[in-house]
């Protein structure tokens, strides 16, 4: 699997300034500068009413020119409606209102994405110390054949 490697920040909570569509690519943040400025990375949207997440939706930016972030819509899997009853996990793009919620957060997969990259490391290494222990058996044998000449 490939290490995407995504950008995280601190504390990175701004709103849209606009109403988007379900298809929408781009949003429009106020705070933008606090945003990175290198990518990927994985923003989560929620629509609030009454103080609950009535829509949320996890989307990946690839891309900022002043305060528009460009986005990958519905990358990630979430619950998307704190008031449902039952609460279910989907990954679909949704409309949000104006004054919508915009943070940076860990997601579960950023998380996956580095616990990936380190079982990939750990199985290299482990192959690699094979191959040493491979070519130091070759060796000695090497040298008993020498040795025996």
């Amino acid at each position: 699997m490939t290490f995407i490697w995504y950008k995280t920040a601190n504390n990175i909570v701004s709103y849209l300034v606009s109403a988007i569509s379900s298809s929408s690519t781009s949003i429009i943040v106020n705070d933008w500068s606090i945003f990175p400025s290198s990518f990927p990375y994985l923003l989560t949207i929620e629509q609030q009413l009454n103080g609950e997440t009535v829509t949320r939706e996890i989307v990946k930016v690839t891309a900022k020119s002043g305060s528009t972030l460009t986005v990958e819509r519905a990358v990630e899997s979430c619950i998307s409606d704190d008031t449902a009853n039952p609460k279910t996990y989907s990954q679909v793009a949704h409309s949000f209102d104006a004054n919508a919620v915009v943070s940076l957060e860990m997601t579960s997969g950023t998380l996956q994405d580095a616990q990936n990259a380190i079982t990939d490391n750990a199985n290299a290494i482990a192959d690699a110390n094979q191959d040493i222990t491979d070519l130091v058996a070759l060796i000695q044998t090497l040298e008993d054949d020498i040795s025996n000449l």
